[in-house]
């Protein structure tokens, strides 16, 4: 599986999109945090972000010192199309309008 395919696969699963649009405009999240925002701390968040690690769009740095966070941060390429989604997400509330 390609890169492309990795990343527009990941992207039809639930929460996928969220999470982008959640760390476009931040610099990092911690993990649970993030979980707890879109699902009340869902399994299904968590392994939506170990799939776009996966797929190169979003890291994770696990602090040195207890308790141990873990900060999601968007990759360049996850910014790229976070910065995508959100105009999208623009288009169509705009499109709507009219």
């Amino acid at each position: 599986m390609s890169g492309t395919e990795n990343e527009s696969s990941v992207l039809e699963n639930k929460y996928a999109i969220s999470i982008l649009l959640q760390l476009k405009d931040v610099d990092y999240l911690v993990k649970g945090d993030l979980a707890r925002n879109l699902a009340k701390g869902s399994s299904t968040v968590q392994a939506r972000i170990s799939e776009l690690v996966a797929a190169g769009l979003v890291t994770e740095k696990r602090e040195s010192t207890k308790p141990f966070k873990i900060f999601v941060s968007l990759t360049p390429r996850g910014k790229t199309v976070a910065n995508m989604l959100f105009a999208i997400e623009e288009f169509l509330r705009d499109k709507n309008d009219y």
